[in-house]
């Protein structure tokens, strides 16, 4: 009764030939297809890491840019004595030569 699927022992000469050519096909494929799939993989994960590298320092070299043209001005503006000593002791520094605060802006000149 084992074998009931088995009726007859014989296999016709193609499906023998078949069988093999088909595990031969199957396995390289497999290989092939897991080889170059790893490879992938791995190229799309050094071009994305190699990206985002160059965006951080990019970042980085601006933000420091940034910073140091702060400080050009800063040093610029309160780096000399002297003009510290100017701005605080004279009073018309700070004073604008225009019309007074309290009337009401109605035209502007600086946009024409």
């Amino acid at each position: 009764m084992a074998r009931v699927f088995f009726r007859s022992k014989y296999m016709p000469f193609t499906y023998k030939m078949m069988i093999p050519y088909l595990l031969l096909v199957l396995v390289t494929d497999i290989a092939i297809g897991y080889a170059s799939y790893t490879m992938l993989v791995k190229s799309r994960t050094v071009v994305t890491q190699t990206g985002i590298r160059a965006a951080l320092e990019q970042t980085r070299n601006n933000a420091d840019h940034r910073m140091a043209e702060i400080q050009r001005i800063s040093d610029q503006l309160f780096g000399s004595p002297i003009r510290l000593t100017l701005y605080t002791v004279n009073p018309d520094i700070g004073e604008s030569s225009g019309s007074s605060d309290t009337s009401p802006i109605t035209k502007s000149y600086a946009f024409k």
